[in-house]
């Protein structure tokens, strides 16, 4: 399913900065902050990759940005977001803050929920292993 990035921001999602390329090497135009979240990618304005963080957004997102060599997922991320900005594709970077909850007295852990119930939702491209 194709979702816009308009669905999510009225959900309460904030952008939280673009990816680009500066001499070849993935950056991010503005800082991120270290805490819990569920983060989406997207490519001109479509979600094409849902993730999350207990450890920290700042310290998830270093992942995609200098990724070591066993981290299959962050080699293949930073690999498709390097190849999509030199397409000339839009990538953003948003992301959702939610507090953990409780159901009659029993804790709900809120970013795995919402970043199942998301990736369910959309199956969106990147989330399949290439």
């Amino acid at each position: 399913m194709s979702v816009h990035v308009n669905n999510l921001t009225r959900a309460g999602f904030k952008k939280l900065a673009h990816w680009q390329l500066k001499k070849n090497s993935l950056s991010l135009s503005h800082t991120l902050p270290n805490k819990a979240a569920v983060y989406v990618i997207t490519k001109n304005n479509y979600i094409v990759y849902v993730g999350s963080t207990h450890r920290g957004l700042k310290k998830r997102i270093y992942g995609y940005l200098k990724p070591g060599w066993t981290q299959k997922t962050n080699v293949r991320l930073n690999k498709l977001l390097i190849e999509h900005l030199k397409q000339g594709d839009a990538l953003e970077l948003l992301a959702a803050f939610p507090s953990n909850s409780s159901w009659n007295g029993l804790p709900i852990d809120t970013i795995a929920g919402l970043e199942s119930g998301l990736i369910e939702l959309i199956k969106p491209l990147w989330n399949k292993k290439i």
